[in-house]
């Protein structure tokens, strides 16, 4: 995969916190910012956390900042 440039990232906000289940999936609290990396039609997402950490969340807990990506 190509490295994504920085102004292609697409970044949300945690709006609802989740604790996972299973190992690949990533703990998240309420107002934190994750990276998107992909997006499932299953309705999950692979983020990445400010700490590096990465791992797949439901989209329904994120809040995506499309007005901050330049479209």
């Amino acid at each position: 995969l190509a490295a994504l440039s920085a102004a292609s990232r697409e970044m949300a906000t945690v709006r609802r916190g989740f604790i996972p289940t299973l190992p690949d999936e990533l703990p998240i609290a309420n107002g934190e910012i994750v990276e998107l990396l992909s997006s499932y039609d299953d309705g999950w997402c692979l983020c990445v956390n400010g700490r590096g950490e990465q791992g797949v969340v439901p989209r329904e807990c994120l809040q995506v900042d499309t007005d901050n990506n330049g479209g």
